[in-house]
């Protein structure tokens, strides 16, 4: 690297470090914006929507850790839209010292989704027992 690329690299370097951190409040709330840049992608929408959020500082920056349900969406993202993504998130911040961080949740966090209609119905039975009396009342079945 020559004399001007490292000058490039330090003024860079220096006007994101200058410029001052927004707050994780500020971020959390700017959260439902950026998903819903991306309505024409439903799929990439709904992934940010419903994705967890980590805020911390880190170097300077304030670094928003969002996750997401496989490591799939991850890979997808962190490929295709991160970049993308990261600029939207500081236009919106107002902050060029925002960084956005895909993870995947794990399994032990994720929300456990039922599929088949005896699954729904244990589950409403399981957390309204008038419905399980309701069922035995009307000899409905559930299968």
């Amino acid at each position: 690297m020559n004399g001007d690329e490292e000058a490039v690299v330090a003024v860079a370097a220096e006007d994101s470090a200058s410029q001052p951190l927004p707050d994780a409040e500020v971020l959390k709330e700017k959260w439902p914006e950026l998903a819903a840049m991306y309505a024409a992608q439903p799929r990439l929408a709904n992934a940010l929507a419903t994705a967890k959020l980590e805020i911390r500082e880190e170097e300077g920056r304030m670094v928003v850790a969002f996750a997401l349900v496989n490591e799939a969406q991850r890979n997808w993202i962190a490929e295709k839209k991160l970049r993308e993504l990261e600029d939207r998130m500081q236009a919106l911040a107002g902050s060029k010292a925002v960084r956005l961080e895909p993870e995947v949740l794990p399994e032990e966090h994720q929300e456990d989704k039922k599929y088949l209609p005896i699954e729904k119905a244990q589950d409403l039975i399981g957390k309204n027992p008038e419905v399980g009396e309701l069922i035995k009342d009307l000899s409905l079945d559930i299968r």
